[in-house]
C-alpha cells in the first residue's frame, strides 16, 4: 500500500473517532419539525437544553399583518397564535437568536398568518372598481376573501364610496353580512 493511502485512512479514521467522542459533549443544535414532532420535550426544554437551562426565554413572533406578539416562560400553545401545531414546529425550526441580555434571550421568528386578533376581523374595501372583503384589518393580497364583481362601486352612493375607500371594518360574520347587504341594495 502506498503511503499517502494510510496517511488518508488514518486521518479519516481520527476524524471519525473524535466526533464520535465529542458527540456527548457538544450541544445538540438541529432543530428541524421532524425532531420536534418526535420531541416529548417542549420547545422550551429544546432551546433552553441547547443554550442553557438557566435561560429564560422569551419567544418574539412576527404575523403577516405586522402584529407581534411576545411570549415568556412555559411552553406556548399553538392556540394562542391562531395556528396549528404543524405551522408552529414549522415556525420554530426557522427561530433565530435575536437578543441576549443577561439570563434572558429573545428568539424571533415569523408566522405565515394574521394574529390572531386580525383573524377575528374582516375588511370591507374596494378592489379593481368593486367591493372586496379581506379577512384582518389590512388589504393582504393573500388575505382576500372574495371581491363582489355584481358588486361595482361606482354605483354606490359618495358617502358608501368614501367608506370604501378607507375601508370598513367589521368584526363578527353577522355584521359582515348585515354591511354587504347594505352595499348591494
Amino acid at each position: 500500500m502506498s503511503r499517502k493511502f494510510i496517511v488518508s485512512v488514518a486521518l479519516v479514521l481520527a476524524l471519525v473517532l473524535t466526533g464520535w467522542y465529542l458527540r456527548d459533549y457538544l450541544p445538540d443544535l438541529s432543530i428541524g419539525p421532524s425532531r420536534m414532532a418526535n420531541s416529548r420535550r417542549s420547545y422550551q426544554q429544546h432551546w433552553q437544553n441547547c443554550l442553557s437551562p438557566d435561560l429564560n426565554l422569551i419567544f418574539h413572533w412576527t404575523f403577516d399583518c405586522g402584529h407581534e406578539a411576545h411570549l415568556s416562560q412555559g411552553a406556548v400553545q399553538a392556540s394562542q397564535l391562531g395556528i396549528d401545531e404543524r405551522e408552529l414546529n414549522q415556525a420554530i425550526a426557522t427561530m433565530q437568536i435575536e437578543l441576549q441580555q443577561g439570563n434572558d434571550v429573545t428568539l424571533s421568528g415569523r408566522l405565515p398568518t394574521l394574529c390572531p386578533e386580525c383573524q377575528a376581523v374582516w375588511l370591507v374595501t374596494e378592489l379593481d372598481g368593486c367591493v372586496a372583503v379581506y379577512q384582518g384589518q389590512e388589504r393582504l393580497a393573500e388575505h382576500l376573501q372574495q371581491r363582489y364583481a355584481e358588486m361595482p362601486v361606482s354605483r354606490l352612493p359618495e358617502a358608501e364610496q368614501q367608506r370604501l375607500q378607507e375601508g370598513i371594518i367589521v368584526s363578527s360574520e353577522e355584521e359582515l353580512a348585515r354591511v354587504l347587504e347594505g352595499l348591494d341594495r
